[in-house]
């Protein structure tokens, strides 16, 4: 495979200049070897939008504005991170290891990475989601045969540390403590809202339910914001994958998409369908005349892309940075097939930047790329209304918007 990257690279977090790519290209940061890592089979574990976190292997590489890289100690899961950059993640012992951070300055994290609690009675956790507002949201890690699940909130960092470093004093406790029936899958987070996938294939959402975000109706008999509620407009179907970013929100079910929410309140732009719907309506993606079915979809600050079949990328939102890779244009309120991309496996979006795993043996630039390009207008396909939304897929890896496994 290779990966393939578009967007904000103000901070050398993508190639060794300082411009934005507005169409994909091979990652490859100036301090790699003229190969760069694009040409390797690696993970991207954390995008920000001045860092990127690569992982092959067991090794991590940071670019950006924090250059490092450092031996990755344990197979890892859900990576924790905030605006500048990664801060820890979780492994597959239920376990955070967390970068060092200056006390000076605790934006400037950098190698070793160690455990917060390296007592072995410490609290094993199976999901952890750290939202755009600072909230933390985790699961506890349960039996395979286990029915209950535990999710816990803390207000921000430092109080989920203050409880995992000492769970037993009462003054440290989890300010809200929900119990679910299942098991989660994945667990991940936007700016101000939190998503629970179950195994079962059902998924709650709370927090902040500004902007359509929470996908469900918080009224009535409805469960408040707070609380975990499913979204009722993805029931009687099996959802294989969530992502989230912004105040939007994704879900992939049986190769369809369903999106929801919107784009941020501060842009001009908005994905036209997306203000047509109610708070508890979600987007049934149409592509128009055309059959696409549907293998991955992420989500940034304010864009999606997707991932098709037949290893097509198609992207709608925000193109301020050229995180769509479809040149010059701003926003697409459509769907946007990127001409420039075959071959597509898996994508992964960063708040201002998209990545893209295709498969090397064909990974070139199309023929139609060049001239499409150049016109004034890229070509759409349409976007018809329904409800429902789109879901994520992520290698080894994920971003604070795609927190998940």
């Amino acid at each position: 495979m290779k990966l393939l990257a578009a967007g904000s690279n103000s901070h050398h977090q993508l190639n060794g200049s300082v411009n934005d790519l507005r169409s994909f290209e091979v990652l490859a940061p100036a301090s790699e070897s003229e190969s760069g890592p694009g040409n390797l089979d690696i993970g991207l574990l954390y995008a920000s939008w001045s860092t990127t976190t690569l992982l092959h292997a067991t090794q991590l590489i940071n670019f950006g504005h924090q250059p490092w890289s450092a031996k990755s100690p344990h197979t890892t899961r859900s990576p924790i991170g905030d605006h500048n950059g990664l801060i820890g993640y979780l492994d597959n012992e239920g376990r955070i290891w967390c970068l060092y951070a200056d006390p000076r300055n605790l934006s400037a994290r950098q190698p070793p990475l160690t455990l917060v609690n390296d007592d072995p009675d410490a609290p094993q956790i199976g999901h952890f989601a750290l939202a755009n507002n600072g909230k933390v949201a985790l699961s506890f890690k349960q039996a395979p045969n286990g029915r209950l699940a535990h999710i816990v909130e803390f207000a921000g960092l430092d109080a989920f540390k203050g409880w995992y470093l000492d769970p037993s004093d009462p003054a440290k406790a989890p300010e809200a403590h929900h119990m679910l029936p299942g098991q989660p899958v994945q667990l991940i987070a936007n700016t101000a809202t939190f998503l629970l996938l179950m195994a079962d294939g059902e998924v709650y959402s709370w927090g902040d339910p500004r902007y359509r975000t929470l996908g469900r109706s918080i009224v009535g008999d409805a469960m408040p914001a707070g609380t975990p509620g499913v979204i009722n407009a993805l029931g009687g179907m099996k959802v294989s994958k969530i992502a989230c970013g912004g105040w939007l929100g994704a879900a992939l079910c049986d190769q369809a998409l369903y999106i929801w929410g919107s784009t941020l309140p501060s842009k001009d732009n908005e994905i036209k369908v997306l203000t047509e719907l109610g708070p508890d309506e979600l987007e049934l993606v149409d592509f128009g005349v055309e059959s696409i079915d549907i293998i991955d979809v992420s989500v940034g600050d304010n864009h999606i892309a997707t991932v098709s079949t037949d290893g097509r990328l198609f992207v709608i939102g925000d193109n301020a940075y050229g995180q769509l890779g479809i040149g010059e244009q701003v926003f697409s309120d459509d769907w946007v097939e990127v001409p420039s991309v075959e071959h597509a496996l898996r994508v992964q979006c960063g708040p201002q930047s998209t990545f893209v795993w295709v498969n090397a043996n064909y990974n070139r630039i199309s023929r139609r790329a060049a001239s499409v390009l150049a016109s004034p207008k890229s070509p759409r396909v349409s976007c018809a209304t329904v409800e429902y939304a789109a879901t994520s897929f992520l290698p080894h890896t994920l971003s604070m918007r795609d927190s998940i496994e």
